[in-house]
């Protein structure tokens, strides 16, 4: 399954479609959020971002980015 999927749909896709694949025996979700954002909105959201990762205890699977724009420099 691939595509995109619209924010309004994100609760439903986590509640409706990936309990239907939990019993399967090689069951592999790879997640990939992008969003443009600068200056001290981006940096805060960074922050915010790697926190929320982290009290998931999700460090070793999710590694959060930041890549500046070229017109940012």
């Amino acid at each position: 399954m691939t595509g995109t999927l619209p924010p309004t749909a994100w609760n439903r896709f986590g509640t409706k479609v990936l309990p239907k694949l939990h019993a399967c025996d090689s069951l592999s979700v790879r997640v990939e959020l992008q969003a443009d954002a600068s200056g001290n909105l981006a940096a805060s959201l960074e922050t915010d971002l790697r926190q929320a990762v982290s009290e998931l205890n999700l460090n070793d699977q999710l590694q959060v980015e930041r890549k500046e724009s070229p017109d940012s420099e």
